[in-house]
């Protein structure tokens, strides 16, 4: 039968281990510890060393840098394996080529510094890098290659049957035909003959070849307005001056040919959309060797000046009277002769006479005399002075 022992330290024993420990001045610090924020605790190993210090702060975050130092080395892990991968398949590469089978590489082929690809992203970086590396025959043969229209040569002339080109910006473009149109007789062409154009019915309506130009239909300055136009049809050519926006008044001259005697050229100051008997202006038909004018004179211009006075009083038999007429506005006097041309007629029918007496730019007076022993009734005066020039510049026509 087994024997019961005591298990529980002596008194004596126990009050000596607690005064052992009171007199060391040590701690143990085993079991469960519970700390505190702003609490903490801190190890010394009896035989110096480190130290190490726990406060609340770092338990509180221990896990967390233990779960961050994991990702860590899975990370470091995942790429080392990685690399010895690329590593492998590179050891396979370089013996592979070693032992002779290089056109069973991917399909690429590196022999002496060259590269053979099945597909190549050439960007224009590297086009241009390319181009800059060739001497001049190599450039030439990149765009001539296959190309045998009059073995044209790159750089010097380049010659292409059809080129279908949205813009074409150049300085220089020599070329036997530009056309727009391939129709015979349509559009506007430019060759060795010059520029030519047809209007839709096929009629040669322009030709400029330095020689023989000529421009049909209407010609104008601007669109509308204030412009000059020249056209022509039928047998009448015009030109047409639009001196402001108002298009309703304009100057026209016109030539209207196979009229027989009726053939005639006008010089018309038009009022009106078309011509009227009061459009002044100046005619001649060249074919009778006549001229004329339309409209009405003007009173007071600088080449002629009229003028008319009535006297409702009238002249006693015998009798006669001063009059002075003065102008609106004098004629010019340099190189000016005045030549006048009056007449007097009486109501009752009697005899009178009209003399200048005096001729100055701005005025003229004359004398009127009844000549009849009756007396004149209402008398009228009327008159028109021409300006003429005083120079002869030639006297042979």
């Amino acid at each position: 039968m087994p024997q019961r022992q005591n298990l529980k330290p002596a008194l004596a024993d126990t009050l000596r281990s607690l005064r052992n420990d009171v007199q060391s001045g040590a701690t143990v610090p085993h079991g469960v510890k519970t700390v505190q924020p702003g609490e903490g605790l801190q190890l010394v190993p009896p035989e110096g060393g480190a130290e190490i210090f726990w406060d609340w702060e770092t338990a509180n975050s221990v896990e967390q840098r233990i779960q961050d130092g994991t990702a860590l080395i899975d990370q470091t892990r995942a790429t080392l394996a990685q690399t010895e991968q690329e590593l492998q398949s590179a050891q396979d590469r370089i013996g592979r080529v070693a032992a002779g089978e290089i056109e069973k590489i991917d399909g690429h082929i590196i022999i002496n510094g060259t590269v053979d690809l099945p597909a190549l992203n050439v960007t224009g970086e590297l086009s241009t890098a390319i181009v800059k590396a060739l001497d001049v025959e190599g450039r030439r043969g990149i765009f001539t290659e296959g190309l045998t229209a009059q073995d044209s040569t790159l750089l010097g002339t380049t010659v292409a049957e059809v080129i279908n080109a949205g813009t074409v910006a150049t300085r220089i473009m020599t070329s036997g035909l530009l056309q727009t149109s391939t129709a015979a007789n349509r559009g506007v062409k430019v060759d060795n003959n010059g520029i030519r154009a047809w209007d839709d019915a096929g009629r040669h309506t322009v030709n400029l070849n330095g020689k023989a130009n000529y421009i049909t239909g209407t010609f104008a300055t601007a669109e509308k307005e204030q412009r000059v136009e020249i056209k022509s049809g039928g047998s009448v050519a015009a030109a047409d001056f639009y001196g402001s926006g108002n298009t309703v008044d304009h100057l026209g001259v016109w030539h209207q040919a196979d009229q027989g005697n009726a053939t005639a050229s006008r010089i018309i100051s038009q009022n009106g959309l078309t011509r009227i008997r009061e459009n002044p202006g100046m005619i001649m038909w060249p074919l009778r060797g006549d001229f004329g004018f339309t409209g009405r004179w003007a009173r007071n211009t600088d080449t002629v000046k009229m003028f008319s006075l009535v006297n409702y009083s009238g002249l006693p038999g015998g009798a006669w009277m001063d009059l002075k007429f003065t102008y609106a506005t004098p004629f010019p006097t340099l190189y000016s002769e005045r030549i006048p041309v009056m007449s007097v007629e009486s109501r009752s029918g009697a005899e009178c006479t009209i003399n200048t007496r005096t001729n100055d730019a701005d005025s003229i007076s004359f004398r009127v005399v009844n000549k009849s022993t009756n007396p004149t009734d209402v008398l009228y005066v009327r008159g028109f002075t021409f300006n003429f020039n005083t120079v002869t510049y030639s006297t042979t026509y």
